[in-house]
């Protein structure tokens, strides 16, 4: 049996079920349409067939974490508890996109530096 992992494929808004479709016809076992783009369960060479081939996904992600957030307290507190060091040496940089907004978090600018 091969590893199978869940990535997200951004598309713009009104292609989401389209790309769903291409996503099946590529590489995915298993697709779900969500706002802005598609979950999609594949092997690793299923996501490089599909980077390679849609023509519809802007962006293919890998999820790493997957939590509800509530507040802006729970969002800190899966980052923190996240295991950096597994994917970067401390000494290296990196960026944060931060995109959403609820009754806690309303400034995406705030979500992304806190």
């Amino acid at each position: 049996m091969t590893n199978q992992t869940t990535y997200f494929a951004t598309a713009a808004r009104g292609f989401e079920e389209i790309l769903k479709t291409e996503l099946e016809q590529i590489c995915a076992a298993e697709c779900k349409v969500a706002q802005g783009g598609v979950h999609f369960t594949t092997t690793q060479k299923g996501a490089y067939q599909a980077l390679l081939h849609s023509r519809l996904a802007s962006r293919i992600l890998l999820p790493l974490i997957s939590t509800k957030i509530f507040s802006d307290s729970d969002l800190y507190a899966s980052i923190v508890s996240f295991n950096w060091a597994d994917l970067f040496d401390p000494r290296d940089t990196f960026y944060i996109d931060f995109s959403g907004t609820n009754r806690e978090i309303r400034n995406t600018q705030f979500g992304q530096c806190e």
